[in-house]
């Protein structure tokens, strides 16, 4: 006797039902897989929502990561490197291939030893020409405190800039010019009084690398005390070759 299934029978007709249920089983669990892997871009970053918005960037990102910005200097932004936004295309009147904002306020609290800042960082590599403005926004406990701010690079042929600081409600500008160095060494940024009583700075390089690595800011007291290196500052850099 053949154990075929008849035309009329139920089993039959729960075939087709049957493979459609197989068919959704297998897409829900591919929809599982991608929205978990769209979370674990960031915080900033919903399930099921590859592109976000908001008026500052996010601290971290993830390589590919995307991100609209809708404050100055406007924009849409990718991550090309951990927890570093480039701009994509023109963005306010011009094009930055790395603009960082930073998230975390930073406190130094009675050291004159430079520390790495923990997100005003990028990586440079030889025979790149670049243009970088760090724009800091800082405060200290005491006049006498003072930050003091250096950055370190791999050795650059040719560096030229200025600083302007806003000390004292004046703006204050000094030249900077070196060649062969790996450093713009120790400038003393003035405080204010108190805590919550910020100063603003811009700091304009142009440097010629000639060796892989790391452009990187440094901060520390000058006198000790505390200083904080405030969120919202920034760090930009174009690559002009």
């Amino acid at each position: 006797m053949s154990s075929r299934l008849s035309p009329l029978s139920p089993l039959s007709s729960l075939s087709p039902i049957i493979a459609l249920l197989a068919g959704v089983a297998l897409l829900l669990a591919v929809d599982q897989r991608w929205r978990a892997s769209v979370a674990g871009q960031g915080s900033t970053y919903s399930a099921g929502n590859v592109l976000t918005q908001g008026s500052a960037l996010p601290g971290t990102c993830t390589v590919g990561a995307l991100f609209s910005l809708t404050a100055t200097p406007f924009g849409l932004f990718q991550c090309n490197a951990a927890n570093i936004w480039s701009a994509v295309g023109s963005v306010g009147g011009s094009d930055w291939d790395v603009y960082i904002n930073k998230s975390i306020t930073q406190t130094i609290t009675s050291n004159t030893t430079l520390v790495n800042d923990t997100e005003l960082f990028f990586p440079v590599l030889t025979a790149q020409i670049w243009h970088i403005e760090l724009l800091p926004a800082y405060d200290g406990d005491a006049f006498a405190t003072d930050m003091k701010l250096q950055t370190t690079f791999p050795v650059a042929r040719g560096i030229s800039g200025a600083l302007y600081v806003s000390s004292a409600d004046v703006i204050t500008e000094s030249n900077v010019y070196v060649a062969g160095a790996t450093t713009i060494t120790q400038l003393s940024m003035a405080t204010r009084s108190s805590i919550d009583n910020p100063i603003t700075a811009r700091l304009v390089l142009d440097l010629w690398i000639s060796a892989d690595g790391t452009f990187q800011v440094q901060h520390a007291n000058l006198v000790s005390g505390v200083t904080r290196m405030l969120s919202g500052s920034i760090l930009r850099a174009k690559k002009l070759r």
